[in-house]
């Protein structure tokens, strides 16, 4: 298919776009350059003459190119009034384009100052690409274009590849009837089910050409009477299922019919009235019976919640029925796909919901198709892997750990899981239950997972809590744990930062900057690991403290290299010494210090630890 690359100015789309074209195979094309080419002036002035007339142009151009072309990368400008339906739409965003855009593009509302500019381009184009894009990169400042289009392209494989068994029984589901369109777009173009239509959410039926799951939610007859005419499948709530009955439907075709019961929370006694309705249906309409399935959909407040939802599901399990387990709540989301395997149906939500306050509410939306892509495409995972900590949403380690399996032939899953530390302990029990292999940990979780196993043979002895208590008075470095294996039947856990800290310190000896002197700001729960490292290195670190405190008076006037592990809301670059070199440990929102000469971000870091966190994982 066509690809269309859209966004803000100056966030990248004709480089990434060049890059992404290769890794792909295929043609690139440049919007504006083509027009500037045709016409013989800059966009810039096109736009200054007459906007309207250079937007009909673009628009004339772009139709064109899709036109003649069915396997190109197109690169859009900014001010694109019309996103056509056909090509894949990918929404390019990255940190900071606000800064880049005011020096390197003419203004194109001069009458306002340039923070009203740039609200006025978020106002009046990121509703355009949110309702239009099939993919949403999000590019940190120190990312480069060529990694972006090496990431970009793995979700595109993705997208382009065969569906599976799974995409063959996911629906999508429009939230309001707004998302609709988009809802049956993307269920044709990835393969999926179809679309799940609600009668709670669409209260006056609407004719679809798309194959659809008419979801009876109300004790509407009229609406359940106009759905029988062209549902390919029925989804009954338990608490409709009378009105359901009485309507005639099953004197019909027997079509898919799902049974459903979503309770406010897990009681068993619920799910014995579930199974009795099961029955019922057998016994009064067993033309129907080959095509029942059962499927109960708890709200959860925690994972030991989720043990005891799968616990009580033992009697549906018993009628030989197709089961659907899905616990409802939006943090719980991340268990959808580790339990899709073996439920009988699956749900993606129709649109993503950038992280954008300019748009209005909460982050994107859990579980949408771009996070389903990896799990919708070839064979099913075997074995899954987590990352777990608070926050996890921005991590991009299931792109990584999923292309990696892929690019291995290992049929492993990769889900990220949002575990407040006081659940810590019961995350872990669930995980074992799910049969769980690997357990990445993040902030702020890597001092609890250090002391799991006090027995263990990789870290060898651990820390005492009173260890740990003098160690802290003394800013010694304490243990850490950031990888965890399930072996045996217990957890074992070591800490791959340090072979991230120690292909960083590579990187910038690649460049000739060293070994030589570091000055550590911050750390947190890497620190540890951090000073390990170098330690172990020709490096010198001469200088640390934490980010709270800031540099202060003893910092020495120059290092080497400054190495900030404050995190991007630090105060690292105030005060700081000079350097020849600067390493960020993040990877979003990265600002390039002001004095360094060489400067890198946190991928070269969060790679290396990765794949020894695959490593680890292999070796058990």
């Amino acid at each position: 298919m066509n690809i269309l690359l859209v966004g803000h100015r100056c966030v990248g789309k004709s480089t990434v776009g060049a890059h992404l074209a290769e890794h792909l195979g295929r043609r690139h094309a440049d919007l504006d350059a083509l027009i500037e080419q045709a016409s013989g002036e800059t966009c810039s002035h096109l736009v200054a003459t007459d906007e309207p007339a250079f937007r009909a142009l673009e628009l004339s151009t772009l139709a064109h190119v899709l036109a003649e072309n069915d396997d190109i990368v197109v690169s859009a400008g900014a001010g694109l009034c019309e996103i056509p339906a056909e090509p894949l739409v990918v929404w390019l965003d990255r940190d900071g384009w606000p800064d880049t855009a005011l020096i390197e593009r003419a203004r194109l509302q001069s009458d306002l100052d340039w923070p009203e500019e740039v609200a006025w381009m978020c106002t009046t184009r990121e509703p355009r690409w949110l309702a239009a894009a099939h993919l949403h990169v999000e590019t940190p400042r120190g990312r480069s274009p060529q990694r972006v289009a090496r990431d970009l392209a793995t979700l595109i494989r993705w997208a382009e590849a065969p569906s599976s068994e799974l995409a063959s029984k996911t629906w999508v589901v429009p939230a309001t009837p707004a998302e609709l369109g988009r809802a049956t777009r993307d269920a044709a173009r990835f393969g999926l089910a179809g679309v799940e239509v609600r009668s709670d959410v669409f209260p006056q039926f609407e004719e679809l050409t798309a194959t659809y799951l008419a979801s009876i939610r109300t004790d509407d007859v009229r609406w359940i009477e106009h759905a029988a005419g062209a549902a390919a499948a029925f989804d009954v709530d338990l608490a409709n299922l009378e009105t359901f009955l009485g309507s005639g439907v099953l004197t019909s075709t027997p079509r898919p019919l799902t049974l459903s019961l979503h309770p406010s929370a897990v009681d068993p006694e619920d799910v014995m009235a579930l199974a009795a309705a099961v029955r019922r249906l057998q016994l009064e309409h067993p033309g129907w019976s080959e095509q029942l399935a059962v499927k109960y959909a708890p709200q959860v407040r925690g994972f030991a919640d989720i043990g005891l939802g799968r616990a009580a599901i033992a009697p549906l399990m018993r009628t030989r029925l197709p089961v659907t387990y899905l616990p409802q709540g939006a943090e719980f989301a991340w268990i959808r796909p580790i339990l899709a395997t073996t439920n009988a149906t699956n749900y993606v939500a129709a649109r993503m919901r950038p992280d954008r306050a300019g748009l209005g509410g909460p982050s994107r939306t859990p579980w949408d198709i771009q996070d389903w892509l990896p799990h919708l495409v070839g064979p099913g995972p075997t074995r899954w892997d987590v990352l777990i900590g608070e926050p996890v949403e921005h991590s991009q380690g299931d792109l990584w750990h999923r292309r990696a399996a892929l690019e291995r032939g290992e049929r492993t899953g990769y889900v990220k899981v949002r575990v407040p530390a006081p659940e810590f302990d019961a995350a872990l029990d669930l995980l074992a239950e799910l049969d769980v292999r690997g357990v990445s940990v993040t902030s702020p979780l890597k001092n609890r997972a250090a002391f799991i196993c006090p027995d263990d043979a990789v870290f060898g002895e651990l820390l005492t809590e009173d260890d740990r208590w003098a160690a802290a008075k003394a800013e010694a470095p304490i243990r850490t744990g950031n990888t965890l294996v399930r072996h045996d039947g217990r957890w074992l856990v070591t800490d791959t930062d340090e072979a991230g800290m120690a292909a960083s310190l590579a990187w910038f000896e690649e460049r000739e900057l060293g070994p030589a002197t570091i000055a550590l700001f911050g750390g947190g729960g890497v620190r540890a690991a951090l000073i390990r490292a170098i330690e172990a290195s020709d490096w010198f670190l001469v200088f640390k403290c934490r980010s709270r405190d800031g540099w202060g008076p003893d910092k020495p006037p120059f290092v080497t290299l400054v190495v900030n592990a404050g995190g991007a809301d630090s105060t690292s670059h105030d005060g700081h010494p000079r350097s020849r070199g600067w390493l960020d440990m993040h990877y979003k929102d990265v600002d390039e210090p002001p004095d360094s000469v060489v400067h890198l971000a946190g991928d070269v870091f969060f790679d290396a630890q990765a794949a020894a966190q695959r490593a680890f994982w292999r070796d058990y």
